[in-house]
């Protein structure tokens, strides 16, 4: 999972090329796996990292927005992905550094080159190619058949796997037994087996 973060165009003019910048606005979303990552939005404003808190009422359905001071120390990198004119596909990686919720650094990590639109319709054209000669070799019956074959040894297998562990109530009646249980309590919070 991630988050999604939106930057002022005004706060990437210094780290970015004058031909670059008119790639952005401030509608750019950016994405980072630095903060919550539970598909949050944040938004930097006026130096400060913000985040959006959904409001919610008594069932539960979001009825407003807030926007929420985070008291955040440390880098957040952020990347996004964007087609120049022609199309050419670049992503370009940032790293700001929060103290205490505000702005300190500002950084470009890497803006890379990734396909022109003729790269990826020859890719695309490639792989429509290649599932097309997969999917055929799928159809065939002794494909499917071994499929059918390795499901149906998979079910038996997990059946069998479940039958021979050894319950964790059988378990902790042994430790009593043996006296392991008193002298490390510990081994009776082993859930794996």
């Amino acid at each position: 999972m991630f988050d999604t973060i939106k930057v002022p165009v005004s706060y990437l003019r210094n780290v970015l090329d004058k031909k670059d910048e008119k790639y952005f606005d401030n509608d750019t979303d950016f994405q980072t796996k630095d903060l919550d990552c539970i598909m949050g939005e944040y938004k930097i404003y006026r130096r400060q990292l913000f985040r959006r808190k959904f409001l919610r009422d008594e069932f539960e359905t979001k009825v407003d927005t807030e926007w929420i001071k985070e008291d955040y120390t440390g880098d957040v990198n952020f990347y996004t992905l964007i087609r120049d004119e022609e199309e050419t596909e670049y992503i370009f990686d940032f790293k700001f550094s929060f103290k205490n919720g505000k702005l300190d650094t500002k950084d470009l990590l890497r803006k890379e080159y990734l396909a022109s639109k003729e790269e990826r319709e020859d890719q695309d054209r490639m792989y429509d190619i290649e599932q097309s000669f997969l999917d055929d070799y799928r159809s065939r019956f002794s494909f499917r058949f071994w499929n059918r074959v390795h499901i149906w040894t998979s079910k038996i297998n997990n059946y069998v796997m479940k039958k021979i562990i050894i319950p964790k109530r059988v378990k902790n009646q042994a430790y009593h037994l043996s006296g392991r249980a008193e002298k490390n309590p510990a081994c009776l919070e082993d859930t794996l087996y």
